[in-house]
């Protein structure tokens, strides 16, 4: 179901044609809202609600008409359901988008990892920064993961790769110690373990310690909230040795624009492969 409320407003040719086509993409029982607000610069709020929570929530400003920004997205749903977890809602979003005509997606990169207990809100819920701990796993944040970038994750992707790859020991001595003093229980990690190798151990025990990310004591809670500022540390060593800031990281888009037609990408490739065919046959 989609409820529209945009009538006067400049983007509204916009919004009809994606209020027409966003339920190819988000069916029932998804529900998707369109809203107008004037207050502070223009713009049209959509928001998309599964039957029990929001998915995702949309900005377009009346300012710039050619660029979605994504402003919450969350796992809405039962996890066992694929349609309700992010990185399906991600994908549908971005094919939306691109069907739509929009140029770009924008977003500010506050991804975190909600861990809570499973007796209901009795106590604080503790988060996972998930840019940070993606970063230092693998190299790149999970909105990288699908193409989202900037020209300052572009300038330091080397220098993060080749940090990553370091020994703990080497970038900062002081984590280690601080690191068994929290988290006791965690086997495998020493001063020879690369920063990448560390930070999957940490999200492999907290798999073990919390499944589904659901805590039963809220001594585990603490112990989230302890492996995380480990790898906010590791985080903070990281940055300094790159010479960047978590501000450079936040602040992504994704180009949707076409680098020239089908019919010119198919016929690029031809004289690639006409060429590379040539090349073989004088190597022969």
């Amino acid at each position: 179901m989609t409820t529209m409320h945009v009538n006067g407003s400049p983007t509204e040719g916009i919004i009809d044609r994606a209020a027409r086509i966003i339920t190819e993409y988000f069916p029932p029982p998804f529900r998707i809202t369109f809203q107008h607000i004037n207050r502070g610069p223009p713009k049209t709020f959509i928001s998309v609600h599964s039957p029990t929570s929001i998915c995702i929530q949309c900005d377009i400003f009346d300012s710039d008409l050619s660029t979605l920004h994504i402003y919450v997205l969350m796992r809405c749903g039962d996890p066992s359901e694929q349609e309700y977890l992010g990185p399906h809602i991600l994908r549908q979003i971005i094919r939306f988008s691109k069907a739509c005509g929009f140029s770009q997606i924008t977003l500010e990169d506050q991804s975190l990892i909600e861990y809570d207990t499973t007796d209901g809100p009795i106590y604080k819920k503790y988060y996972i920064n998930l840019q940070d701990l993606l970063r230092l796993k693998t190299g790149q944040s999970w909105y990288e993961g699908f193409g989202f970038t900037n020209e300052k994750i572009i300038q330091h992707k080397d220098a993060i790769l080749e940090h990553i790859g370091k020994p703990i020991g080497d970038v900062n001595p002081e984590i280690l110690p601080r690191l068994q003093k929290d988290v006791p229980d965690i086997t495998g990690i020493t001063d020879s373990t690369t920063v990448s190798e560390a930070v999957t151990l940490l999200y492999k025990y907290l798999q073990v310690l919390c499944p589904k990310r659901m805590c039963d004591s809220k001594s585990k809670l603490i112990t989230v909230n302890q492996i995380d500022n480990s790898i906010r540390r590791l985080n903070d060593t990281m940055l300094t040795e790159i010479g960047a800031t978590e501000e450079d990281f936040h602040t992504l888009s994704l180009s949707l624009l076409q680098k020239g037609s089908s019919r010119t990408r198919r016929k690029r490739a031809r004289k690639a492969r006409r060429r590379r065919t040539r090349r073989m046959w004088q190597l022969c």
